[in-house]
């Protein structure tokens, strides 16, 4: 069995957000009546901040913290 590929997540360097858009450009099908994607575009820009510092990093999956929101699941803190 082969191992799965590594998830990866990206995120604003400014602000710690993973609210990131993308150009793109879209053309119309009139037989499907969708949109369907032609070309993604280089630039990206966090959608709450603005800002163009865009990284990747691994993911890994958050839980909700009862205090704090989300919980990255790297400090020493635990849920219960």
């Amino acid at each position: 069995m082969t191992k799965p590929a590594t998830k990866i997540e990206i995120y604003c360097e400014e602000c710690g957000s993973v609210n990131i858009t993308r150009d793109a450009c879209a053309s119309w099908d009139v037989l499907t009546q969708q949109w369907e994607f032609v070309d993604v575009y280089d630039y990206m820009s966090c959608a709450d901040c603005g800002s163009e510092c865009i990284e990747e990093r691994e993911y890994h999956k958050r839980t909700a913290h009862p205090l704090h929101g989300l919980w990255d699941g790297n400090s020493a803190e635990t849920l219960d």
